[in-house]
């Protein structure tokens, strides 16, 4: 299993004795996904970077980054996702997100834009944002009747200017 660097860049920085990971050496180029549920206040994965590889094996429900909700019909759960730009330069990152099922329907919104298509299909870029910088997502997944069992959805978000600086989170629904 591909492993990123699982000490933060913040600890790194913290022991240089500078202010951020750009001052530590860090990463030019890191996204930094977090994700929570909208009514709790602190968010998980946050200085975690992860492939896509370890959310979707090694980790398993043990991940540091994700979140998930047991709902039951026909009131949505909402998330809320961030990606921080943990980078040393402004860069924009390309988010994909879960799609949802045939049960579960998952939508993406940035504000009060519905901007699931971009999500899902790959198409969605965030704006330019500085190191440290960070942009919001509000994810809804809401099912279409009592669905037993767990169901994970990743958001990936990947530097458009190196496509090897990744971070995967995943939120989802489990009701047993």
């Amino acid at each position: 299993m591909n492993r990123r660097v699982l000490v933060p860049m913040i600890a790194v920085a913290a022991l240089a004795g500078v202010a951020d990971a750009a001052e530590a050496g860090g990463p030019a180029r890191q996204p930094d996904g977090q994700i929570k549920l909208a009514e709790e206040t602190a968010f998980t994965g946050v200085d975690v970077y992860l492939f896509a590889s370890d959310i979707g094996g090694g980790y398993g429900s043990a991940s540091p980054q994700q979140r998930f909700i047991s709902v039951l019909p026909p009131d949505p759960q909402v998330f809320n996702y961030r990606v921080e730009n943990d980078g040393a330069v402004s860069d924009r990152f390309r988010l994909v997100g879960g799609r949802g099922t045939s049960d579960l329907q998952v939508k993406y919104f940035k504000g009060t834009q519905n901007v699931s298509a971009d999500v899902k299909a790959g198409r969605y870029k965030t704006k330019l944002l500085a190191p440290g910088e960070r942009q919001w997502l509000r994810i809804e997944v809401t099912p279409d009747g009592f669905i037993p069992g767990t169901f994970r959805f990743p958001v990936t978000s990947t530097s458009t200017k190196d496509g090897s600086a990744v971070d995967v989170v995943r939120f989802g629904h489990e009701l047993f």
